[in-house]
């Protein structure tokens, strides 16, 4: 599934981001295994389905599907 992100998320917010990812950017859910790393709150994703993936917020995205 894809997501875009409807807010920018920071690495102030999410210490493991590398880099600020802006609002609008597109990402798919990543459905590999995530070695239970993922909060509640947050989504596995990635840029291409093979990884590496990251988590973001659940708050910030929305289904383009």
């Amino acid at each position: 599934m894809k997501y875009i992100l409807i807010r920018e998320v920071t690495p102030f917010e999410c210490s493991w981001l590398e880099e600020t990812i802006l609002k609008g950017r597109v990402v798919e859910e990543y459905k590999g295994a995530t070695y239970g790393c993922i909060g509640s709150e947050g989504l596995a994703c990635c840029y291409w389905q093979k990884g590496p993936f990251f988590e973001l917020p659940k708050s910030a995205l929305k289904s383009m599907e």
